[in-house]
């Protein structure tokens, strides 16, 4: 039990007491008891460090190309993916006669690139030859996993969107495809590749059922960049899409239709990894032979530091022997650095804060942060820092449990992620509002799922030698 709740209920014991011999002069007591509230910032990070990193990307995310810059270091992806294929396929009225094309899209949210828009570079798609590994982490190499000679579609591109009124545009055989929402890498694949997976489907649809199936008949692709430097795209949605034509009947006429399907897509329920190389500049190994804490994304460098748990622990227990003290709130606060460069690379915007020992833990099992072991904590870029906020609930549950003196309690680490969010009602029926015949309740944004980042390049310095651990406690001394 812990000592809040052991002076918790000693008061009461006390009070049962007073009652029965003098009500009134209890009551006085009590009333006399007097509540301070004590803001204290003098905890600071004991000690960081700079760690570099392997990752696991848990992500539909597929970051391809490849950059470079004197204050960042070269970073280089290309990746390798399953497909979940569609389970039914429509082949009423359609012959393998009747496939006219097939192609992937490489789907890439507007603006969501690092370096140049206009560099012309390459994207090859090559057919894998075997079964990707799993587990399977961003320093994966795919040479052992497809043939060089085995390329199935490959597609010169750029990201300007100078020409958006015309919708698509082809120069000299580059290509680029602009609608509301994205860009598209248009990668027309072999006409004969869409009529064997149609025959497929027709001879033994049972493969289509489920990815694994699948998987054995086509294990995936791999797509990397052949010519081109200076761009990194964010890819957030890969589908193999057929073009055909269907016979059926409109208004009681024979006509034939053209149809697009889509016959496979990358989804959560598949093996797909970003194989990342990345390469520190002279400056970043500088920086972190100096002893500064850098976070570096992706798969660069994330930080390890230990927090004064203890510390903070045994100033409640001094304040507590004084009096009733509450323990209100714990925030750690970690003032950042930007790093200039050309490639207008940025800090992260959401970083982690783990127990060490629960880490690799954490993104295995897909978790959320609970606000015990685990925080997270968006870059504020008008104060320059990172806030984790919640970090009571650890230290009253170290409190309570006695693990004090269990080993790594007070070593963290803090790890670069990406967040997707999902929209929730709050359910505060005192805050709908009346708009024109309509009722609504608040909506907010929760985490709906944190990976490794791996969606662009970042990179930050952490001041933790200026980090602040504020806590605020209430307390109650009935000697006044």
């Amino acid at each position: 039990m812990s000592k809040f709740f052991k002076l918790i209920m000693a008061s009461f014991v006390i009070l049962a007491a007073g009652t029965a011999c003098d009500e009134n002069e209890v009551g006085g007591s009590i009333l006399d008891a007097e509540t301070a509230f004590v803001t204290d910032s003098t905890f600071t990070i004991l000690n960081s460090s700079t760690v570099r990193d392997v990752i696991q990307s848990r992500t539909l995310t597929q970051l391809l190309g490849s950059i470079e810059t004197p204050e960042y270091g070269r970073l280089s992806s290309d990746f390798v993916t399953e497909f979940m294929p569609s389970s039914t396929i429509d082949t009423t009225g359609v012959t393998r006669n009747d496939i006219d094309s097939i192609d992937i899209f490489l789907k890439v949210p507007l603006g969501s690139y690092t370096g140049d828009s206009i560099t012309p570079m390459k994207v090859d798609i090559f057919k894998l030859s075997k079964n990707l590994p799993f587990p399977i982490y961003s320093d994966f190499e795919a040479k052992d996993y497809y043939n060089p000679a085995d390329r199935i579609g490959s597609r010169t591109y750029t990201m300007t969107t100078l020409n958006r009124d015309s919708a698509r545009y082809y120069t000299s055989n580059i290509y680029n495809e602009v609608t509301e929402y994205y860009q598209i890498i248009k990668v027309p694949l072999p006409k004969e590749m869409g009529v064997q997976l149609f025959d497929l489907y027709k001879t033994q649809p049972e493969m289509f059922k489920d990815p694994l199936s699948f998987a054995k008949i086509f294990p995936g692709i791999y797509a990397t960049t052949t010519y081109g430097d200076g761009r990194v795209v964010r890819v957030t949605s890969t589908t193999l899409n057929l073009y055909f034509k269907k016979r059926t009947q409109i208004d009681d006429k024979d006509t034939i239709v053209n149809r697009a399907y889509a016959y496979m897509g990358v989804t959560p329920e598949v093996v797909t990894n970003n194989n990342i190389n990345y390469t520190p500049s002279a400056s970043i190994n500088e920086r972190i032979d100096k002893g500064e804490t850098l976070i570096v994304a992706p798969a660069g460098y994330r930080a390890e530091c230990q927090l004064p748990i203890k510390n903070i622990i045994d100033k409640y227990n001094l304040m507590s022997k004084e009096g009733l003290t509450v323990i209100n709130t714990i925030s750690l606060s970690i003032p950042a650095e930007e790093i200039a460069n050309t490639k207008g690379i940025t800090p992260p915007k959401y970083l982690l804060l783990v127990k060490e020992s629960e880490r690799e833990d954490f993104f295995k099992k897909n978790k959320l942060t609970d606000d015990k072991t685990s925080f997270w904590a968006t870059y504020d870029e008008t104060n320059k820092h990172y806030v984790f906020s919640g970090l009571r609930s650890y230290v009253k549950d170290v409190i309570d449990g006695n693990k004090i003196d269990e080993e790594g309690i007070e070593k963290f680490a803090i790890v670069p992620i990406d967040i997707l969010f999902k929209t929730v009602s709050t359910n505060d029926y005192s805050n709908y509002y009346y708009y024109y015949g309509y009722t609504s309740s608040n909506k907010k944004e929760v985490p709906d799922k944190m990976t490794p980042m791996v969606g662009s390049p970042a990179m930050v310095k952490l001041k933790t030698k200026d980090a602040k651990i504020t806590v605020t406690y209430s307390k109650k001394d009935f000697n006044k």
